[in-house]
């Protein structure tokens, strides 16, 4: 069994190097940040040292977090943006205007039409209904109408 590391709360350096450590396997927001840290054993007052030194070297930046997020989880996961905004809110506690603007800067490189377009193409190779289609697509956070849109254009059943 792996041993615990004794920490000391208040020492900066090791606070910085474990914040670094983090973000070397993901770009996090700013509560995710404080969140792991605290939970690492630093002191809150520590942690918001490290926290205005990441952000004045924009290494930690909760706009370019967002970004990325939003981007990933419509491209990769196929989620909507509603489940996209929710998760942005209340897991990562991300300001309701910096969601709106990363959703505007993806919708100027994607078209949600395209990803709701692929969605049902692979439902309706597993042979499902129309209704069974628009379900699952809507569970996933994408708008009825968008839905609806898409399956009029492919014709699924």
């Amino acid at each position: 069994m792996k041993k615990k590391k004794i920490i000391d709360p208040f020492d900066e350096n090791a606070a910085q190097k474990a914040a670094i450590n983090l973000l070397k396997f993901r770009v996090r927001s700013e509560y995710e940040m404080k969140n792991r840290l605290f939970e690492k054993g630093f002191d809150k007052t520590v942690i918001e040292k490290v926290i205005l030194k990441l952000k004045e070297y924009d290494m930690l930046n909760d706009e370019l977090f967002a970004y990325f997020y939003i981007y990933d989880k419509l491209t990769i996961n196929k989620k909507g943006p509603f489940l996209i905004k929710l998760e942005l809110l209340n897991k990562f506690h991300i300001d309701e205007d910096i969601i709106e603007k990363a959703f505007k800067r993806v919708f100027e490189e994607l078209n949600l039409k395209e990803i709701v377009r692929e969605i049902v193409a692979s439902q309706l190779k597993l042979k499902k209904d129309k209704r069974k289609i628009k379900e699952y697509v809507f569970k996933r956070g994408f708008d009825k109408y968008l839905i609806e849109e898409v399956l009029d254009e492919v014709g699924g059943e």
